[in-house]
C-alpha cells in the first residue's frame, strides 16, 4: 500500500489512493482525564517505545500555553515518527506500507537516509488500548515545497513554490521537473514563531526570494497552512490541488505530491 504523509508541525496530512485527510500534530505527555469523553477518529492515547502520551484532536484540545510542538528544520525525531505511526494506525492496513514523507529543503540530503532508517521496519504501537503492528517496507523522502510541483498542473517552465508552515517556510525552485538547489532554501521560522503581523511576514518572504535570485517573471505559487492568509499580502496565488475529482486547499499540496511520488516509484 502506498501512503503519503506530511508530518507537519501544525497538522499531519495523509494521502492514499482513496483518502486525503488531516489531524492536529499535537503530542503531549499522558494526562489523566478527569472526565471521559467519547473518542473521535483522531483522538489518540498512545504508548510507543516506553513513552505514553496523547495526540491528535485530544492533545490539541488539552494543550496549554506552555505546551509546544517540536519544531525545526528536520523531521528526524521521535515526534515525527509517532505522528506517522498514528496516521498509519487510522488506515485499514492489510499489507506492508510503502511510505513517502517530507523533509525541509535545508536538511534534505543531510537527514534523508536516517529518516528512512527511522521508518523502515516493523513498529509496534498501542493506540487507544489496541496494539498495532505496522510494517513499513520502503520509504522515499520528498522535498517540502518542491514536491508540490506534482500536485498542480505539469509545467515545463520554471516555477517557484513557497511552503508557508507553522514552524518553517520552504522556498522551492523547480524547472522541467528538476529541483534547483541554488534557488531553494528553508527558514526555520513560520506562522507561529515569526514576530510581527502578516505584512511583516510577507516582506520577509519577499526579501528572501530576492536573496535567492528568483526571476520576477516566473510563476510563484503558495502552499502550506499560511498560503491563503498571506496570499493577498504577497500577491501570489495559493495552489489548490485536484485529486480524485475533488479540490483541496494549499496545505494538502505537499502530501498529494508525496503520494504521486510513491505512484511513480512503486505503482505497477
Amino acid at each position: 500500500m502506498i501512503v503519503g504523509i506530511d508530518w507537519g508541525n501544525y497538522r499531519t496530512k495523509i494521502c492514499t489512493d482513496t483518502t486525503v485527510e488531516s489531524f492536529p500534530s499535537d503530542i503531549l505527555p499522558y494526562r489523566t482525564q478527569k472526565v471521559t469523553n467519547s473518542m473521535r477518529k483522531y483522538d489518540f492515547i498512545f504508548e510507543y517505545n516506553g513513552r505514553r502520551g496523547i495526540a491528535g484532536e485530544l492533545a490539541h484540545d488539552e494543550r496549554t500555553l506552555l505546551d509546544r510542538n517540536k519544531r525545526g528544520d528536520t523531521k528526524l525525531h521521535e515526534d515525527a515518527l509517532i505522528r506517522a505511526l498514528l496516521a498509519l494506525s487510522t488506515l485499514s492496513l492489510t499489507e506492508p506500507v510503502r511510505l513517502v514523507v517530507g523533509q525541509p529543503i535545508a536538511r534534505h540530503n543531510a537527514d534523508k537516509d536516517d529518516i528512512r532508517r527511522m521508518l523502515i521496519g516493523t513498529h509496534e504501537i498501542t493506540v487507544n488500548n489496541v496494539k498495532r503492528r505496522i510494517i513499513v517496507d520502503d520509504v522515499a523522502v520528498g522535498v517540502e515545497g518542491g514536491s508540490a510541483a506534482l500536485a498542480g498542473l505539469p509545467s515545463k517552465s520554471k516555477s517557484y513554490y513557497i511552503d508557508i508552515g507553522s514552524g518553517t517556510i520552504n522556498f522551492a525552485s523547480v524547472s522541467s521537473g528538476r529541483f534547483i538547489n541554488a534557488e531553494s532554501d528553508t527558514v526555520s521560522r513560520g506562522m507561529e514563531n515569526i514576530a510581527g503581523g502578516n505584512e511583516s511576514i510577507a516582506e520577509s518572504i519577499r526579501n528572501i526570494t530576492i536573496d535567492l535570485g528568483w526571476s520576477p517573471n516566473a510563476s510563484v505559487q503558495l502552499i502550506g497552512g499560511g498560503a491563503e492568509e498571506l496570499s493577498e499580502y504577497l500577491g501570489y496565488p495559493p495552489l489548490y490541488s485536484i485529486y480524485n475529482g475533488k479540490t483541496y486547499p494549499p496545505e494538502f499540496a505537499n502530501v498529494i505530491g508525496y503520494y504521486r511520488i510513491g505512484e511513480r516509484l512503486w505503482r505497477k
